[in-house]
């Protein structure tokens, strides 16, 4: 499986050496760059704007598992569990619970009315 991945760069200077750094430190397999012409509105004006694509081929399967920013989770420090952790004591909410009536978490009391 491969991935392609765009960046916007103002010359064709610039898109030669992005190209070359990540084929060089092999974080693409491939670049190609290419000249664009972008118009848009800004303010109420047209704005013509020359710009070049860079394109970088990266094949997923070179990547580590778990290199990706998507599987970074908070998890339970003691269980692992990925789901329901409460953030400031990087606890699961049952580990939480647990701890909290055995009294292990300081300043934690179970609510009674």
């Amino acid at each position: 499986m491969s991935l392609t991945v765009y960046a916007t760069v103002p010359d064709e200077k610039s898109a030669e050496t992005l190209a070359k750094d990540i084929v060089v430190s092999e974080l693409g397999a491939c670049c190609n760059f290419w000249p664009v012409r972008t118009i848009y509105s800004w303010e109420g004006k047209l704005k013509l704007l020359d710009t070049f694509i860079d394109a970088a081929v990266n094949t997923l399967d070179k990547l580590p598992k778990s290199s990706s920013a998507i599987r970074i989770r908070n998890r339970c420090f003691i269980t692992g569990r990925p789901r329901g952790v409460i953030r400031r004591f990087m606890l699961s909410r049952l580990s939480f619970r647990e701890m909290a009536l055995n009294g292990e978490i300081p300043g934690i009391t179970k609510a009674s009315w």
